[in-house]
């Protein structure tokens, strides 16, 4: 309950962000060239919402499995040796989140301890900045609970998302009928117009 409440909360924050982003650019579009005087704010403001929804969004799709992986060795192994592998790719992944979540703590500590603000927006540079530690933080813990599922429930494909070929073969069997030998009786076609 508590898990589908989150997921959906971070794909409502995903899609608002989205949402304001496009109005914002289109306003600034507008402004410029219909009124001939942009909008002071909407460049930095724009690179700030688009920065949080790169990294939200990388957890995101973590959790969804749409991240391009290198399937072909954990596929061409089997038992100890694929768990292996996806334990060494789980490692290397919450040490590359973990180095850029120190990282980012720290330069987001020190921002705020110098307290500048935004050349634009009246707004201290360590407010927008502060997207690196959560989307990392995000990050490294959809990896941790990636690792989890491999070391616990020995599940190697927990980041693999399935391939393209395996979901056009899916949704071609799901619009054919069959007949009770199994011979295809009738398809539904799409017909160009």
């Amino acid at each position: 309950m508590l898990r589908r409440l989150l997921h959906q909360l971070e794909e409502s924050i995903l899609s608002i962000l989205l949402v304001f982003m496009t109005i914002l650019v289109f306003a600034e579009v507008i402004a410029r060239f219909v009124f001939n005087h942009g909008i002071s704010w909407a460049q930095e403001l724009t690179l700030i919402i688009n920065s949080w929804m790169v990294l939200l969004g990388a957890s995101y799709c973590i959790r969804e499995k749409a991240h391009i992986g290198v399937e072909f060795l954990t596929d061409k192994l089997d038992g100890m040796a694929a768990r292996a592998v996806a334990v060494i790719a789980l490692i290397a992944c919450l040490i590359y989140s973990g180095i850029f979540l120190y990282g980012s703590t720290i330069y987001v500590w020190e921002d705020f301890q110098i307290g500048i603000e935004l050349d634009d927006l009246p707004i201290p540079t360590w407010i927008p900045a502060s997207a690196l530690v959560v989307g990392f933080a995000l990050i490294a813990v959809r990896f941790l609970a990636a690792f989890y599922q491999v070391i616990v429930h020995n599940d190697i494909h927990v980041l693999q998302h399935r391939g393209e070929v395996e979901e056009s073969m899916e949704l071609a069997e799901s619009i054919m009928e069959y007949d009770a030998d199994g011979n295809v009786i009738s398809k539904v076609a799409i017909q160009k117009e």
